[in-house]
């Protein structure tokens, strides 16, 4: 992978392969120019077969310079002597050598002589090899671990998670991300702040108990629950049969109409006196302590509290997923709460309090219409009452009493009923007669007793039970029309409208103090608006907006997060108070130089690097996944992996080394959900493109010669 610009690898690289002795003295000399004193970590990429002619290369390496020093030996021995490697390379405590005979490799167990094929991939498992020794926390375990296998040799062997998110899905997730706080939908994600938020506890508007705007209250309260008391008993046996004319619920709700009005005439006649958007003169605070209206004591406003008042909502607003519009709307509506528009108070009060409601409370509205339906019963009922032992005369009786006591429930509900019932009446008469002429057609019916009794018993008890399911349906259905249900919000709305209102007394006594504030940090979100439209618009459509999983979109969205709240950080208490302009500007700067460093950082180190200024890297993973990925950094080190030799080479490893040594190794970012499922010995690596587990298998020391030599002699003679 090639560094980003302006980045030195933290690991030195040093690729001889193909190069006869004095290109490879060039190169190291290059590496020395490039990287200055102090190389740190070099890694040297060699063929077998030129270990020993760039002996003086590896001589020169082992310098108080090079902090560690590995090498990857590639391909087989030229003789049939084994691998000969130079003395300087193996010279000391802190080095080692990989040998890969056989660089695409084969899936092989320790304790298995069968080899099966290994994985295709682009440039096989060499490539994979140096890619993880680029990460320096890889680099050094692996150094560590190579210099103590017996003989310094030892073959690699990889087992690689699957899975990762890679740069693509980097690209998709942010694009994602920069689109979501791109959206034209200007509603804030939460309500502003509510009155004492952020702000000390004796700011609150309070109504003192047993003053003329408290007792108005609870008597409206009162009032309500009384009406809605009269309205459940209403529809019942008792209000149909016990003659009580009028009905008391029809009373108890005229009456909580006239004390729900009151409320707000209360309440329009105080704000008539003193305005809600004005701050109160000493005879109008005297008015407002009669009515029972109590306002703190007037106190400068703190600065910094009404800075982490606002910073907390906007941390707010955007955990929950405002756009950048519905943010720029939310300090919007910021700014007229800390200085408070013209309020028109009687227009408020009659729109939580509308005049339609309280007509239909004092109105004299007419119970609903009978059922259609309910000829059919009476019908029903002569029918079964012409079954008793009294025949038409039976018929006839039940048929005037189910009449009589439709008509009751006709006559005994709100308004003048029996003269719209007119047609229903005569119909339900009708079906009645009808009844008794189709008994008296019939003639007698053979029946025992027991079941004349029956069908009298059912014919009355039928014609009661319709006659009061009737009735209290038709009840029902009145209270609903008279709006009895709505008033207990009504009530409710009117309270919180009226408190609102008396906040603007507060408001407009502490005066602007955060206007200022509140102006700049708007400038600043369009400033950020214009930063990543402008991303946005210089990234290909097909690199975003699809394929990124759920997790690294939610991670990349809350990183997204954390760049808008540092932008707005320097408003907030602005001490040079700059204009506006100024903000913008700097915030957008400021913004589009944050995208442009986190991208960088994600090309070096992976989709899950979050941005400079971030304080949680976390990766927030589903259970399945994390699962998965810790299986594979667990692997046993006796199981099958990606070893990088030939079926010629099995024979030079070490018998009966069934538990060689491992480096294992996972994204930082994942560690707290991998953690507790993976060994203690993990290397929690920064790079999010690599997990799973490297394998270093000892070569038998009786392949190995080390070959030592002075600058004149020749090779051969070695």
């Amino acid at each position: 992978m090639d560094e980003p610009r302006g980045e030195r690898p933290a690991v030195a690289e040093l690729d001889l392969r193909g190069t006869d002795p004095t290109q490879a003295l060039k190169l190291l000399d290059e590496l020395w120019e490039t990287r200055g004193a102090g190389t740190g970590r070099v890694l040297v990429t060699d063929e077998s077969r030129l270990l020993m002619p760039h002996a003086a290369v590896f001589a020169r390496l082992r310098t108080p310079l090079v902090g560690a020093l590995l090498c990857v030996a590639v391909g087989r021995p030229g003789g049939a002597t084994g691998l000969e490697v130079p003395g300087p390379l193996l010279a000391g405590q802190d080095a080692g050598l990989l040998w890969v005979p056989d660089e695409a490799g084969h899936g092989w167990r320790p304790d298995g002589p069968a080899l099966i094929a290994g994985p295709d991939v682009p440039g096989g498992g060499l490539a994979r090899l140096r890619e993880l020794l680029r990460l320096p926390e890889v680099f050094d375990r692996t150094a560590v671990l190579a210099a103590a296998v017996p003989g310094g040799v030892s073959n690699p062997g990889m087992r690689l998670a699957a899975g990762l998110p890679d740069d693509a899905e980097f690209a998709s997730a942010l694009l994602t991300a920069i689109s979501e706080l791109l959206e034209p939908d200007a509603r804030p994600a939460v309500p502003p702040l509510e009155e004492g938020e952020g702000e000390p506890e004796e700011t609150t508007v309070r109504v003192r108990d047993g003053s003329p705007l408290k007792a108005a209250g609870e008597r409206a309260e009162a009032a309500v629950a009384g009406a809605h008391t009269a309205a459940e008993r209403l529809g019942g046996p008792s209000s149909l049969l016990l003659f009580r004319r009028p009905l008391p619920a029809v009373g108890e709700i005229a009456h909580a109409g006239q004390a729900v009005a009151e409320l707000p005439t209360h309440w329009g006649t105080l704000f008539a006196e003193v305005p809600a958007d004005i701050e109160p003169f000493p005879g109008q605070h005297r008015l407002l302590r009669e009515k029972g209206v109590l306002l703190p004591e007037p106190e400068k406003p703190d600065r910094e509290q009404v800075r982490m008042a606002f910073g907390g909502y906007v941390a707010e607003a955007l955990t929950r997923g405002s756009s950048l519009a519905g943010l720029k709307e939310g300090l919007r509506e910021q700014q007229q709460r800390v200085v408070p528009p013209r309020l028109d108070a009687e227009r408020e009060l009659d729109r939580a309090c509308p005049a339609e409601v309280l007509d239909r409370l004092r109105g004299d509205a007419r119970l609903p219409r009978s059922q259609a339906w309910l000829p059919l019963p009476g019908l029903a009922v002569t029918l079964l009452a012409g079954l008793g032992p009294f025949g038409v005369a039976g018929a006839a009786a039940f048929g005037v009493i189910y009449v009589l006591l439709i008509g009751l429930s006709l006559v005994r509900g709100p308004g003048d009923g029996l003269r719209d019932e007119r047609a229903p009446m005569m119909e339900t008469v009708a079906a009645c007669v009808l009844g008794c002429f189709l008994v008296g057609a019939v003639g007698p019916v053979d029946l025992s007793p027991a079941l004349r009794l029956a069908s009298v018993l059912l014919a009355g008890g039928g014609a009661l039970a319709t006659t009061l399911w009737s009735w209290r349906s038709r009840c029902r259905r009145w209270v609903r029309a008279t709006g009895l249900e709505e008033v207990p919000a009504v009530l409710a709305e009117l309270d919180a409208t009226a408190l609102r209102l008396a906040a603007g007394w507060v408001r407009a006594a502490r005066g602007r103090a955060g206007v200022a504030d509140l102006v700049r940090a708007a400038a600043a979100v369009a400033g950020v608006r214009d930063a990543l439209a402008w991303h946005a618009e210089t990234r290909p459509a097909a690199d975003g907006r699809t394929g990124a999983r759920v997790e690294l979109v939610a991670s990349v969205r809350r990183h997204l997060r954390g760049l808008v709240e540092a932008a707005l950080e320097p408003c907030w208490g602005d001490p040079a108070d700059d204009l506006p302009t100024v903000h913008q500007e700097r915030a957008c700067t400021a913004t589009a130089d944050r995208l442009t460093e986190w991208e960088r950082r994600a090309s070096l180190h992976g989709a899950l690097e979050p941005p400079p200024s971030a304080s949680d890297a976390s990766l927030r993973m589903e259970e399945a996944d994390a699962g998965a990925l810790a299986n594979e950094v667990a692997h046993r080190p006796d199981g099958v992996m990606w070893q990088l030799l030939g079926p010629g080479e099995l024979a030079l490893t070490r018998d009966g080394d069934r538990h060689p040594p491992c480096v294992r190794f996972a994204p930082e970012a994942t560690r707290a959900a991998l953690a507790a499922r993976c060994p203690a010995d993990t290397l929690w690596i920064r790079s999010s493109r690599h997990a799973g587990v490297l394998r270093l298998v000892p070569v038998r020391p009786d392949a190995v010669r080390q070959s030592w030599t002075s600058d004149g002699d020749s090779w051969e003679t070695t």
